[in-house]
């Protein structure tokens, strides 16, 4: 059973500003992990998820861009559900002047349960009541399937876009959103609220911060809520997450070991060769 979320309209106050939550988590780096070293991918040191920062990434360009439009200003929050492994980015995020850093903060591991993550965002994206984009990456990890995007978008009420490639203001307070379809790249204008999953985007990635900036941002506090915990014996979305085995990849062969060659070469020929031209 999947917990319900209460798709409340949300009424915001109109105060001159355009809000934007991005949405991101802390993977393990699995360019620092091989399967020979037997160690459990949870004490792998954590990363910054690749493809949550190009969402992050393309939000820092949008406020660039509406500031020298001299657009409707953007109000810029990351947030995150978890534990405060992730704590490290959301002070690095607050250096690259974000308004607000907020972790869901919960004890259940929520590893392959996209439905429990989606309804802790959907549930705080109603409380605060002040977003109008909502930025995911494509994929958040090895234990994501991708839905949580679309998760959050149906408890919402919200349209999606998938395979967001860039973001540009427009007057009377849309967006410019340009994606890539089976079809091809896609131009739209579209007026929040929206949720919006960011593609592969070469070459897109976080500045990173001055020293200066890290230094004052160590003085901001970040967001912690308490979100709700999984009810008991509805943990794994109705399915369950059976044994792991790792994949022979060995190939079937057969090593003909013999000092001489010309006893090698009729070992091939007697033993591998000549029956398979007798079944022919």
């Amino acid at each position: 059973m999947q917990p319900a979320v209460t798709t409340t309209p949300i009424i915001r106050t109109p105060n001159g500003l355009m809000h934007a939550l991005i949405c991101f988590k802390i993977a393990p780096d699995l360019d620092r992990w091989s399967v020979d070293d037997h160690m459990d991918i949870r004490f792998v040191p954590k990363v910054l998820n690749p493809a949550d920062e190009a969402a992050l990434a393309l939000g820092v360009r949008l406020s660039t861009a509406m500031a020298d439009a001299e657009a409707t200003p953007l109000n810029l929050s990351a947030l995150t559900v978890g534990d405060r492994s992730a704590d490290q980015t959301l002070k690095t995020l607050l250096a690259l002047r974000f308004d607000r850093a907020i972790r869901l903060s919960r004890a259940a591991d929520l590893s392959f349960h996209p439905s429990h993550v989606a309804a802790a965002i959907a549930g705080f994206v109603i409380a605060d009541a002040t977003c109008d984009l909502l930025l995911f990456g494509r994929q958040s990890g090895p234990d994501d399937s991708g839905t949580t995007p679309f998760l959050v978008a149906e408890a919402l009420g919200w349209p999606c876009v998938t395979g967001v490639q860039g973001l540009a203001p427009v007057n009377g307070g849309c967006i410019a959103v340009q994606s890539r379809t089976d079809g091809g790249p896609l131009d739209q204008i579209l007026h929040p609220p929206l949720v919006l999953v960011v593609g592969d985007v070469p070459g897109l990635a976080l500045p990173v911060p001055t020293l200066v900036d890290r230094m004052q941002a160590a003085k901001r506090p970040i967001t912690i809520i308490d979100a709700a915990e999984p009810p008991d014996g509805d943990n794994h979305d109705g399915r369950l997450v059976g044994p792991v085995a790792r994949l022979n990849r060995l190939r079937a062969g057969v090593v003909i070991d013999e000092n001489d060659i010309a006893t090698a070469i009729g070992r091939l020929c007697d033993d591998h060769l000549l029956p398979r031209l007798v079944r022919r």
